[in-house]
């Protein structure tokens, strides 16, 4: 997942991403530079799918690399972009 985040480094992709420890936030806004901290949402809960749909006004995202499990997978998918 580390790899998916590259796509912030130029600049043309929104990222969001998940951690679950403050340690792990800090060592990705260290990491990766221009990652936005409100972009990070919490990997041991659901909330992150509020993170995703307020900071894409509700549309979604085009794509979504997953390794979470059980309801919080489903909660990745539901974060996917619809066009309808």
């Amino acid at each position: 997942m580390l790899n998916a985040a590259n796509f912030t480094r130029n600049g043309l992709w929104q990222v969001f991403v998940t951690c679950g420890t403050a340690d792990k936030r800090a060592f990705l806004l260290e990491a990766f530079p221009t990652l936005r901290e409100d972009h990070i949402g919490d990997s041991r809960s659901c909330a992150f799918e509020e993170v995703v749909k307020r900071q894409t006004n509700g549309t979604g995202v085009h794509l979504a690399l997953n390794s979470l499990a059980d309801d919080k997978l489903q909660v990745g998918v539901s974060c996917s972009y619809s066009s309808a």
